[in-house]
């Protein structure tokens, strides 16, 4: 018999929240994906939707107290981090899953040198000497496409383009060489040229390396362009999964028909985009039911009632939209 075989990322049942002085904040309430070795899942959603959190969370990087976190399984190459102490858990951080954060300039310390923030993992987690890291440092410089990088390793972060310091976090990033690498928005603020060489890198990285790789956004295309398969979040809850072409081509749930609506697309000629109406809920006052159901055109008194268990519609598609099996014609 042929071994199952293993997820690179399996999380099952993750839920979040942070104790605050006006009650709990439910960040992330049940979510649930896979994710294989060389493959890329996108994780899509609006801000506040419980994208990072739930990263956060996998990587280790939410303090308790304040913040509450349980979960099934959060399984990492086979390992189930849940239940590794502190030091155990620094351990695999960097060499087996790794993070790259938001907003890199402000990611970085200002006040080392580049060389010195590379060199650090290096030293600490890659067993090298001084020598050894500071070549490795160079190295990866190079890889990620810094010019000069012999001369550039010892300037500071200021001295770099918003661009090049998002390629600095990337080395960082794959410095250990991760089987899981978590993206969460690594694109932003950055101009739709460089946006395009950043994501050409990780594709790059991630086929010479085999990596599982995690994207975080809420940029419909970056998603079409670059994911296999797909998760759209909304209020901390999973609204629909599937592969990414055909979940993009026929949405199951309201709410990704609704950010479609209100994406501009090419040569479609509008005068206005369509919004979806309304506000995301307060994460401490959740309705009950779904939580897009007092912005959803298809709302009915039975949505106050559905658990919000996504349920499986085949071909690799799952929705929690009681509507959903018509939506998609299974």
């Amino acid at each position: 018999m042929t071994a199952p075989i293993v997820p690179a990322l399996r999380v099952e049942d993750l839920r979040v929240h942070f104790r605050g002085p006006r009650g709990k904040v439910h960040a992330v309430n049940g979510m649930s994906y896979e994710v294989r070795q060389g493959e890329t899942l996108g994780i899509l959603g609006e801000s506040g939707s419980g994208k990072s959190v739930q990263a956060q969370a996998i990587m280790g990087l939410l303090e308790s107290p304040p913040a509450v976190i349980e979960a099934t399984a959060i399984d990492v190459v086979g390992t189930n981090v849940l239940g590794l102490s502190g030091p155990g858990f620094r351990r695999l951080r960097g060499s087996v899953i790794s993070m790259i954060f938001q907003d890199a300039v402000t990611a970085l310390n200002p006040g080392l040198r580049i060389g010195t923030q590379l060199n650090e993992t290096l030293r600490l987690r890659g067993g090298m000497d001084r020598t050894e890291a500071r070549a490795r440092a160079i190295e990866l410089m190079e890889r990620v496409g810094i010019p000069a990088a012999s001369r550039r390793i010892d300037d500071y972060p200021h001295e770099f383009s918003g661009g090049m310091c998002q390629r600095i976090m990337i080395a960082m990033a794959i410095s250990l060489e991760p089987a899981v690498l978590i993206a969460d928005e690594p694109t932003t603020a950055l101009d739709v040229t460089v946006q395009a060489q950043v994501m050409q890198l990780l594709s790059q990285l991630q086929t010479e390396r085999g990596m599982a790789m995690v994207l975080i956004t809420h940029d419909i295309g970056l998603v079409a362009e670059t994911a296999a398969r797909l998760v759209v979040m909304y209020a901390g809850k999973v609204m629909e999964t599937g592969p990414t072409a055909e979940l993009l081509r026929d949405p199951a749930h309201p709410y990704t028909r609704g950010l479609l609506s209100s994406t501009p697309r090419k040569r479609q000629r509008v005068e206005r985009l369509n919004a979806i109406p309304g506000s995301p809920p307060s994460l401490i006052d959740l309705p009950t039911g779904c939580p897009f159901r007092p912005r959803c055109p298809q709302a009915e008194p039975a949505c106050a009632l559905h658990d919000m268990v996504p349920r499986t519609l085949g071909f690799g598609r799952s929705s929690s939209c009681i509507h959903a099996r018509s939506a998609i014609n299974v």
